[in-house]
């Protein structure tokens, strides 16, 4: 996993069926009404067998669900920099 201000980039190896499958994952992150999410900007999948070719995803996925975080905590901002995120949050309890 590579993580820059400008995207996160994710490679992996994958054994299957006998059969050695490179995939590159490219996205960022962002929040939407409270939640956090990763776009996929490309997915690239590469063997011996298939060659190379680009999944097209439209779906986002959701990797922080603000129902799930404690105290009525509320997502403020997510942002990536060299190596790290940073997620700022808030908890107003009434």
């Amino acid at each position: 996993v590579e993580i820059k201000p400008q995207g996160i980039t994710v490679q992996a190896d994958i054994p299957l069926l006998g059969n050695n499958i490179a995939t590159v994952l490219q996205g960022k992150l962002y929040t939407k009404d409270g939640n956090v999410y990763f776009k996929i900007t490309e997915f690239d999948v590469e063997n011996d067998l298939l060659g190379k070719f680009t999944i097209d995803s439209k779906e986002d996925i959701l990797l922080l669900d603000k129902s799930k975080l404690p105290f009525d905590s509320k997502i403020d901002s997510v942002m990536q920099e060299e190596n790290q995120i940073l997620i700022k949050a808030s908890a107003h309890k009434e």
